[in-house]
């Protein structure tokens, strides 16, 4: 997903696509035709995110929550953020996992993402009681 808003600035990557769970992630990645690189903070997905392009947008393909606090959570980071679809099938795998969208960072997305990167890591050396030198296999 390299593109520029025009052609006068530099090539950016834009946006991020950001999967709620490996699954999605690698669905997404294995159908897609516009060679779309989903990443996640699950599995060995959260070692793929690349930082050499600052991110403006994000799309994000969030598992379905009773909660629905994925607006309230990412929305104050962007000028603009809506819910843009969701699986409506009920015999869907992946029923009610929503679609949303999210433009012009008002933050420096890169520094977020690896601050959670950074804390999902931290979480999995506490919970699972790993030595800090195993983090790279997460």
């Amino acid at each position: 997903m390299h593109l520029s808003s025009n052609s006068t600035e530099p090539r950016v990557l834009l946006g991020l696509v950001l999967g709620g769970n490996y699954g999605q992630a690698g669905a997404i990645n294995f159908y897609s035709k516009k060679s779309i690189k989903v990443v996640s903070f699950h599995a060995d997905y959260i070692n793929r995110f690349v930082f050499d392009h600052p991110y403006k947008h994000q799309i994000r393909v969030s598992t379905f929550d009773e909660d629905g606090d994925e607006l309230e959570e990412t929305g104050p980071y962007f000028l603009f953020g809506e819910l843009s679809d969701s699986i409506t099938n009920p015999y869907a795998r992946e029923f009610k996992t929503m679609i949303f969208i999210f433009k012009n960072a008002r933050i420096n997305v890169n520094e977020r993402i690896k601050y959670e990167i950074k804390g999902v890591k931290n979480k999995a050396v506490t919970e699972n009681h790993l030595p800090t030198s195993r983090l790279s296999q997460y």
